[in-house]
């Protein structure tokens, strides 16, 4: 099969140019009626498709036209790259076109109350779209919940699928399943719920002959009744032989929209294989396409014994003299399609319940299935702050200072201290309280040894006490202001630290409801061990304070959500994290204060997102400040305003990201 599409794509026209000439005649264009619309399960016309930039743009699609009437079996054929997925994808809503029209199930993908995307088109995609840490019966339950069927008839349908398409156990996780196993966990997750219109990309690869068959055999005999229609895409071009109608594309065009019997009749070959090999080598030649189809709409029968390529209906049409070949040309006169059918827009709310039921159940369901994970997130908080208030503002333990006591006769002497009104020694009596900080004393005859010991690194400060120590500083207690400048000069000590070691750094609505419980039990957490087993102070409401660091896990959460619509996978999402978690922090006033930054500093931290509910959060705890005072309500608005611009840019993201 991949020999013949190559040989298909290399197709080259003779050596021999052939002239391509036509003559205008007059257009008969296809009549258009609500009724001849409604027939048709999906219409698609100049559709027009490319990505990549305006000076090297990539077309995907090119001016394509497509009828699928409903109650058949529809096959789109063609090579990888031709441009089949990029199709499906925008019949069914996921991508847009860039001009041209669709409209499926009689309205346009995404309008209100067209249903489509939604329980009335059933889509298996190319990629796998399963969750691997679903069951096959969680996976048909996910996906029946959303079309809005109960367990019940979800229940029903898996006995059958499961034995149909030779499904193992229903309780077998999807991840542990092989790649043949999970597409046909994909296929039966969207025939479940019996949709109007199922497009299936793909359905048979690496499926067994014989259950290929069967689900050919499946497909025919729901179609039977002529309210379900079926788009199918595949490689294996002759099994669509069973298909009502066929399309052959290449190069984002359609060569051929006819049923697989009458387009080998027209060309007199005996495969399909050959009819799309020829028709490829004609559209090298740049021969245009015209359909038997169109005949049955507009009444003008097809000319017998042609030389030209069949098409797909709807294009405007003139027949040419001589080769007979056929022009398409765009005519203002076109009737366009009557307006599109209206839905029971109640139907189609902007938050479903069913919807929301399904993707909490989802949610919560990886919880569970993820108990590591979720610990791991609830109790990373409670070790931060554990950590924090072990490690942060406690007085220092087994510190070396070098002691120079001059009221001593030399550094062998014992420091021992007065009792009472002893007033002598006083150097001693300030040590011996300096002791109980658990510091060790290394005494020095002199004050350069002390200093000499602090500039290597043998102790962290040095403390020097004059000979009159004592003497001076009772002097500067009794006579106060008055105290002789000797007096005062005498009665310090001098204090030597070392500097060296102390630098400036020692000193994204499933999802938001889910998300915001998990929220709330690290603030509960954060709350208790914070204030009930730490005693942090706590001058404010302790209410405030909760609902201020509920905000703000929100406003981190949606930030979350932005770099995960940003980035493609979770290892540069956690880069992107990482990267801008330390300038936020660093500069919203957690770790220095503002007012010590530089002026440029300063007005880049007014737009961070933690900035003023930092200086709420510190005016609530340090001052208790009531919610009258605007530094605190300021820290309010300003978490409340950045959730609603990340809510915001995450939603304009994903429709900027759907195409």
């Amino acid at each position: 099969m991949r020999n013949f599409y190559n040989q298909m794509e290399n197709a080259s026209p003779p050596n021999a140019p052939m002239e391509m000439k036509t003559r205008r005649q007059p257009f008969r264009s296809q009549v258009s009626t609500l009724d001849t619309r409604r027939r048709q399960a999906v219409c698609v016309r100049r559709a027009f498709k490319k990505y990549g930039s305006k000076s090297n743009p990539h077309v995907v699609l090119d001016g394509l036209n497509m009828t699928v009437p409903k109650g058949t079996i529809y096959g789109l054929l063609g090579a990888s790259g031709c441009g089949k997925t990029t199709l499906l994808s925008c019949i069914v809503g996921r991508r847009r076109l860039n001009s041209g029209e669709i409209w499926v199930l009689g309205g346009r993908p995404g309008s209100k109350g067209s249903g489509v995307p939604g329980p009335r088109v059933g889509y298996m995609p190319q990629e796998l779209a399963l969750y691997g840490e679903f069951s096959i019966r969680e996976t048909f339950i996910y996906f029946g919940w959303c079309a809005g069927m109960t367990t019940e008839q979800i229940d029903e349908k898996l006995n059958f699928l499961v034995k149909f398409l030779q499904l193992p156990s229903e309780n077998r996780f999807v991840k542990n399943l092989s790649g043949g196993q999970q597409r046909r966990v994909s296929f039966a997750a969207a025939i479940l719920a019996e949709p109007e219109l199922l497009i299936l990309d793909e359905p048979t690869v690496g499926v067994d002959p014989v259950l290929r068959q069967n689900i050919w055999d499946h497909l025919v005999q729901i179609t039977k009744d002529g309210n379900r229609t079926i788009i199918i895409t595949t490689h294996y071009i002759e099994e669509t032989r069973q298909a009502g109608i066929i399309g052959l594309m290449r190069n984002g065009k359609f060569l051929a929209e006819e049923s697989p019997s009458k387009l080998m009749e027209i060309h007199r070959l005996d495969t399909l294989e050959e009819v799309f090999l020829k028709l490829s080598k004609r559209q090298n030649l740049g021969l245009r396409r015209r359909s038997s189809i169109l005949s049955s709409v507009t009444g003008i029968p097809p000319e017998d014994d042609v030389d030209e390529m069949s098409g797909e209906f709807g294009d405007n049409v003139s027949i040419s003299s001589r080769r007979k070949s056929v022009v398409i040309v765009e005519d203002g006169n076109v009737p366009a399609l009557p307006p599109e059918e209206k839905g029971d827009s109640s139907k189609y709310t902007t938050l479903n319940p069913s919807h929301m039921k399904t993707l909490i159940w989802k949610n919560f369901l990886w919880m569970w299935r993820n108990v590591g994970i979720m610990l791991f997130i609830i109790g990373l908080p409670v070790a931060q702050i554990v950590l924090f208030c072990i490690s942060i503002g406690k007085d220092p333990i087994g510190l070396k200072l070098a002691i120079v006591n001059n009221e001593l006769n030399n550094s062998m002497q014992p420091c021992v201290p007065g009792i009472g009104c002893d007033q002598s020694l006083l150097s001693c009596r300030y040590l011996q309280q300096l002791q109980k900080k658990t510091l060790e004393f290394i005494p020095y005859d002199n004050e350069e040894d002390a200093r000499y010991a602090v500039t290597k690194g043998w102790a962290w400060g040095a403390i020097t006490f004059p000979s009159n120590y004592s003497e001076a500083l009772m002097k500067r207690i009794d006579f106060g202001k008055d105290a002789k400048e000797w007096d005062v000069n005498a009665g310090e000590m001098k204090v030597v630290m070392d500097m060296s070691s102390l630098t400036g750094t020692e000193i994204l609505f499933s999802q938001v409801i889910t998300q915001f419980m998990v929220v709330l039990g690290q603030t509960i957490m954060v709350l208790i061990v914070s204030f009930a087993i730490f005693k942090v102070t706590c001058e404010g409401d302790i209410g405030w304070i909760a609902v201020l660091n509920i905000l703000t896990g929100l406003c981190g959460m949606c930030f979350g959500f932005v770099i995960a619509i940003i980035c493609d996978n979770e290892r540069s999402a956690t880069y992107v994290a990482m990267g801008s978690f330390l300038p936020i922090v660093m500069l919203c006033g957690i770790i220095w204060p503002i007012e010590g930054m530089h002026p440029v500093l300063k007005y880049i931290s007014f737009v961070l997102p933690l900035t003023k509910s930092t200086e709420s959060m510190r005016s609530m705890l340090a001052r208790g400040w009531s919610m009258s005072e605007p530094t605190v309500y300021y820290g309010f608005i300003g978490t409340l305003i950045w959730i609603s611009i990340f809510m915001t840019l995450a939603i304009l993201l994903i429709k900027f990201k759907k195409g």
